[in-house]
């Protein structure tokens, strides 16, 4: 069985860049709405450690998500 954690909050998304940046390995894997890259947009990006699978939730972070709408890099951004 995987263990897996879906990331919707930035909160999460800092602590799963932490286990991740630690890891020797990563995969990657990504979904989108469509295959068009002019009107499609994506939607989960999957990570893969070699003991866990993290899915970033995109949807998650858009205009009525859990986060803030404008939820980019700067909020995982390590503290100055």
């Amino acid at each position: 069985m995987t263990n897996y954690q879906v990331i919707k909050t930035p909160e999460e998304l800092r602590r799963s860049i932490e286990i991740i940046s630690s890891q020797p390995v990563v995969g990657l894997d990504t979904e989108t709405t469509d295959l068009d890259p002019f009107t499609s947009r994506l939607r989960l990006i999957q990570l893969a450690t070699p003991d866990r699978v993290f899915i970033f939730d995109f949807d998650a972070f858009a205009n009525g998500g859990t986060a803030p709408a404008k939820s980019d890099a700067r909020t995982v951004a390590p503290p100055a």
